[in-house]
């Protein structure tokens, strides 16, 4: 299956969540016999106080991310072997410790991070989502984990290969 970048897709989805205030936050996880797989913290699920979604998630290419808005897809479970089955579930982060807190918070502005080559167009890796007073980081790693996490920054303006693209509320 080919991989489909759609990038200006990606940035809509996260722009039309500028200005909402967060409801609840989720995050899918992958299990192997009901037990939490280790490999990485899945996708994010950002629910709004206006019923709306912003979900973040990989595209299968190691390092890209995208975003939509609507609830997480749960995948199905399948058997990887006779004594082994993968599964994913919702897990809910509203009370978990510094997730709790971005609960309520109104997101005002996103920082994407793409990374430049000159033999390939940019590839969006990152976001960083700006709220009143926290902010999270998403991003792909090379093992194709999701990772996120809250107030830690990943890259700097420094970085020859990586662009930043801010966006405002008024942009």
């Amino acid at each position: 299956m080919a991989i489909i970048k759609n990038f200006p897709a990606t940035v809509t989805a996260i722009k039309n969540c500028i200005g909402k205030s967060v409801l609840n936050i989720a995050r899918v996880q992958s299990f192997i016999n009901d037990e939490e797989n280790t490999d990485g913290f899945g996708d994010l699920e950002i629910i709004f106080k206006d019923n709306s979604y912003l979900t973040l998630s990989g595209i299968g290419d190691g390092e890209s991310i995208r975003a939509v808005n609507k609830v997480a897809n749960i995948p199905i479970a399948f058997d990887i072997s006779d004594t082994k089955i993968v599964s994913w579930k919702r897990l809910d982060m509203k009370q978990n410790e510094g997730w709790k807190e971005i609960i309520e918070q109104t997101l005002l502005s996103i920082e994407l991070f793409w990374h430049t080559t000159q033999f390939s167009d940019d590839t969006l890796i990152s976001c960083i989502l700006y709220f009143d007073k926290d902010f999270v980081n998403f991003y792909r790693t090379c093992s194709d984990d999701n990772k996120f996490f809250i107030n830690e920054r990943l890259f700097s303006d420094n970085d020859d290969e990586i662009r930043i693209e801010r966006i405002y509320s008024n942009s």
